[in-house]
């Protein structure tokens, strides 16, 4: 309905000062991420709130700090938990790649290649033979990271 257009309309700006970075300029993302979730939420629109959580995941882990990397592994999670149970294989494929990136950061190699599988399972169901084959290497490097 119209609550859901509003949600959609907060969305875009979102996503353009999230690409234009800046603590500033990220954090008014973020605000503006959390509203139009709050709306989607409240609309029952669980594509819509994935897609929201992931933008507020990606705001949050860009943002940094403790607490907000924490926030964004979780709302990744839950993105990829609705992802998953719509059958939103790109999505699913695009939060797997963003939990693999954090846990690496974070010097988790095992649940990096778990997620990074995830991606690739999710990549080839698309028939994005690109996408496997830098996933594949991804996994290929942080394997051997973990070894030496």
């Amino acid at each position: 309905g119209l609550q859901a257009h509003v949600a959609m309309v907060l969305n875009s700006p979102g996503r353009v000062l999230d690409k234009l970075g800046g603590q500033a300029r990220l954090e008014e993302a973020e605000e503006l991420y959390r509203e139009s979730l709050r709306i989607l939420q409240k609309e029952g629109d669980r594509r819509g709130v994935a897609m929201v959580l992931n933008s507020l995941g990606l705001v949050l882990d860009k943002l940094g700090g403790r607490a907000r990397l924490e926030e964004a592994e979780e709302l990744y999670r839950e993105s990829l938990r609705i992802g998953e149970d719509l059958g939103m294989h790109r999505h699913v494929a695009m939060v797997s790649s963003s939990l693999a990136s954090l846990a690496e950061n974070q010097g988790d190699i095992d649940h990096a290649i778990r997620y990074l599988e995830k991606m690739v399972d999710s990549n080839r169901a698309l028939g994005l033979d690109s996408f496997v084959a830098q996933g594949e290497q991804r996994i290929r490097r942080l394997r051997s990271r973990r070894s030496s």
